[in-house]
């Protein structure tokens, strides 16, 4: 049965909460907006599933090889802290409705401060945003640049008219923000493999 667009909406909004919540929930908001546009970037990307839904939870069907350790190691379980989680919503709804972290630009991979995983070396490093490092795709190992998936249905249906049905907490307006045009492809060589990125917990 095909969900309606407010039902899409919600899914894809729960779905973004969590990864908010669950990998940044002690970050500034602007950490958890830069964890929430890596999600989007992903969607948006080849090589990654095509919905925040399938993007946060991918690998999590396996019980290993979880994109985002959460999903697959136990913290769902415990109990939310509400007014967190009621952060980590306004985040994540603010994202959807088209407000942008230009400064992760189109960041696809992140890990914390505490950690040097293997993978970061053949990933081109962005910035650093609170206790967490951010890093974009750069060429395949035979010079290939790995472009942008087209554009995802699901994902256009939430950053419309949708987005209207979700506002912060005390009825703060979402801020909708159009996003810049992609930087110029890196001339560095990189040899990532997307399927191997791992976004520890903050």
């Amino acid at each position: 049965m095909k969900r309606s667009p407010a039902q899409t909406f919600a899914r894809e909004l729960n779905c973004l909460t969590q990864a908010v919540y669950f990998e940044a929930r002690g970050e500034s908001p602007a950490g958890q907006a830069a964890v929430a546009q890596v999600v989007l970037n992903r969607v948006r990307k080849a090589g990654f599933p095509k919905s925040v839904c399938g993007v946060v939870f991918q690998g999590s069907a396996r019980g290993a090889g979880c994109q985002f350790s959460f999903a697959c190691d136990g913290s769902m379980r415990q109990a939310r802290e509400a007014r967190s989680w009621s952060q980590a919503r306004h985040i994540a709804a603010r994202a959807l409705a088209g407000a942008v972290m230009t400064a992760v630009g189109d960041a696809t991979h992140f890990h914390t401060v505490h950690v040097s995983p293997d993978w970061s070396r053949d990933l081109r490093e962005v910035t650093q945003v609170g206790l967490h490092i951010f890093y974009r795709i750069g060429r395949t190992s035979d010079g290939e640049i790995l472009a942008d998936a087209p554009g995802d249905p699901i994902l256009a249906d939430v950053r419309g008219a949708d987005a209207r049905l979700v506002s912060g907490p005390a009825g703060d307006p979402i801020e909708v923000v159009e996003a810049p045009p992609p930087p110029s492809p890196p001339a560095v060589v990189s040899t990532a493999d997307p399927g191997e990125a791992h976004a520890p917990a903050a």
